[in-house]
């Protein structure tokens, strides 16, 4: 996948159609090969500016995919060669995903969420996806890399005996914790998927997958939560202006 590996704002992303990426998965599941996979948008860049070990984190360790329609607007204005298809999120992937997880028998741990979210969404995974082998810890523990919580959760993890663990505790608290445990765990893929189980479980509302098509699911989320959410896409963009414009310019340079 290196050719759909660009720079943007100075941070490596992966650039896949949802198909794609749930290829990339089981290629790294069924071959036993430790990864951190981590979903890459304008908010996680904007982290990444403010702070340089974060940025490293994406940059050395982890394979990070696009999900963001800004993403594929910035790489193009750089001139790379993507489209509005190489963009995953979790919604538009994880249907398929689950069936393959339950026809191929790989077992999932879900680390995150509140107690109430965590309990309704599995329930509803495992309706929607008969044979999943599924189970979980909520994400409100002491997520310090060396606290007894965090061991416990990661002992708990691995006697489940998973195929891949998943981290939904939101950026950039999921993927400083997935990397500082990557070694603990025994599952050879560890995914960061944000909010996953908050949507199946119905503690955060779904927006339209015709919204992400179009690059507005940003505006429904924004409607819905604008306490949360308001400085993160009313704030945000305008931050990163200068060095996308800087980035796009020196990427167009012979």
């Amino acid at each position: 996948m290196g050719d759909r590996c660009h720079e943007v704002i100075g941070t490596p992303v992966t650039f896949l159609a949802p198909d794609e990426l749930i290829t990339e998965l089981r290629h790294r599941i069924e071959g036993g090969i430790t990864s951190l996979v981590f979903h890459q948008n304008l908010h996680g860049v904007y982290l990444q500016r403010r702070d340089p070990l974060y940025r490293r984190l994406y940059r050395e360790c982890a394979f990070a995919y696009a999900d963001g329609m800004p993403l594929i607007w910035l790489a193009r204005l750089a001139g790379r060669e993507v489209n509005r298809s190489m963009r995953a999120t979790w919604l538009d992937w994880q249907s398929t995903f689950l069936d393959a997880c339950a026809t191929h028998e790989w077992r999932i741990y879900y680390i995150g969420g509140t107690e109430a979210s965590l309990a309704g969404g599995l329930d509803v995974l495992r309706s929607l996806h008969p044979g999943l082998i599924i189970d979980g810890h909520h994400g409100y523990f002491d997520h310090a890399p060396d606290s007894a919580e965090s061991r416990a959760v990661v002992a708990a993890a691995n006697a489940f005996e998973p195929s891949l663990v998943f981290v939904g505790m939101g950026m950039p608290l999921q993927e400083l914790w997935s990397a500082a445990q990557r070694p603990r765990l025994s599952a050879p893929v560890v995914v960061a998927i944000g909010a996953g189980l908050d949507y199946a479980s119905g503690a955060i509302q779904s927006p339209p997958r015709w919204a992400g098509r179009l690059g507005l699911e940003w505006l429904y989320r924004l409607v819905a939560e604008p306490r949360r959410l308001g400085y993160r896409y009313l704030v945000e963009p305008f931050w990163l202006l200068g060095w996308s414009v800087a980035d796009s310019v020196r990427q167009r340079r012979p």
